[in-house]
């Protein structure tokens, strides 16, 4: 079987009930305390002069975070923020996003999703042989912080953590028979890429050592709470969340995260498909679009695969046409004459498709 590297935006998880970018300070607003309220209306309204909770939705998340944390990295400050402000701002904001994320996640109705993950799960066994385990039929790009594919891997594999997310993690209970997930091919252990570039809510690094420390279990969704825990190899040093958040100021040079950026580029380069699924190639991504005009350059038959939300018969305001018609001409622009094909689906219709999944 060709190679398919399957890229998941947040358009992947939407149907599980998780939240779209555009709607996510929305959510802050209407569901968090009143100081976290506060002071994502404080940081809009200085910002971009907004104080009506309906127009935050227009400002792209990475303005607001690529504001901060350029003027957090070099120390400068903002007219009406001063430098502990700033980095207060950050936390505020990272924590409100997180736990939004976390609320939203314990609730996600996962069923439409298992039979496409089952498939994964059995393409990657194949015969069972020796062989199979070896060939590397697709991997999974995830930009999503959400642990839905870890969740439904884990429970569709009937095996001891499948999952390979290319790094060295170990795992968050000591007591645990965990291989870390770089060592699991090499091992003869059944495996599933599943390249997390931005981070991941079941993620926690210790700042003092770098290690990663990852959770994961069949019988719920993986939330790690850093809080909750402290490196066990170094004394008293709290871990923290391994976030990489929407910014143009993206810091991917965390050791583990450079190995999975690494994995990533070959794979794109090994691909005979790329399918993107409910991702849009926003411009922030300009780590992964550098990364993936690197691969197709020297990766020159690969067939690209676009699936974008929504289908014509569930569009509901002109809105949402443009947005798609912005998309489509960024993906048609991005990759100029190669062979790029585009269908207007919802991502769980793609997924019940074997056509689609395996063939288009």
């Amino acid at each position: 079987m060709s190679k398919t590297v399957f890229v998941l935006g947040a358009g992947f998880s939407a149907p599980a009930g998780m939240p779209l970018q555009s709607e996510i300070m929305f959510d802050v607003l209407r569901s968090y305390s009143q100081p976290v309220q506060e002071t994502t209306r404080r940081i809009y309204a200085i910002l971009f002069n907004i104080v009506d909770p309906e127009a935050m939705r227009t400002v792209p998340l990475e303005d607001v975070f690529t504001m901060l944390d350029r003027a957090n990295h070099y120390g400068e400050v903002i007219p009406g923020f001063g430098h502990r402000e700033i980095r207060d701002s950050l936390v505020a904001l990272v924590q409100a996003i997180t736990d939004d994320f976390q609320k939203k996640l314990l609730k996600c109705d996962l069923s439409r999703y298992r039979p496409f993950f089952e498939a994964l799960v059995r393409c990657r066994k194949g015969d069972g042989s020796v062989r199979a385990q070896q060939d590397d039929p697709f991997s999974l790009v995830s930009f999503n912080w959400d642990t839905i594919p870890d969740h439904l891997i884990m429970q569709a594999s009937d095996e001891e953590s499948g999952i390979d997310y290319t790094c060295y993690d170990y795992d968050i209970e000591e007591d645990t028979n965990h291989t870390p997930s770089i060592l699991r091919k090499a091992k003869g252990l059944f495996n599933i890429k599943l390249l997390k570039p931005h981070g991941s809510l079941n993620w926690a690094k210790c700042p003092s050592c770098n290690r990663i420390f990852s959770k994961n279990c069949t019988d719920c969704i993986p939330i790690l709470f850093p809080q909750e825990y402290k490196c066990r190899f170094c004394t008293k040093v709290d871990l923290e969340n391994v976030m990489i958040t929407p910014t143009f100021v993206k810091d991917i040079g965390q050791t583990h995260l450079k190995l999975v950026w690494h994995n990533i580029q070959r794979d794109l380069q090994e691909a005979k498909r790329i399918v993107f699924l409910g991702y849009s190639l926003p411009l922030a991504d300009f780590e992964f679009r550098y990364t993936l005009l690197k691969a197709v350059i020297s990766n020159s038959k690969v067939a690209l695969r676009v699936v974008l939300f929504p289908p014509d018969s569930e569009i509901q305001n002109e809105r949402q046409r443009v947005e798609r018609e912005q998309t489509e001409e960024r993906f048609r622009n991005f990759f100029g004459q190669r062979d790029v094909e585009i269908k207007y689906l919802n991502v769980i219709d793609f997924m019940s498709d074997d056509y689609l999944v395996w063939c288009w």
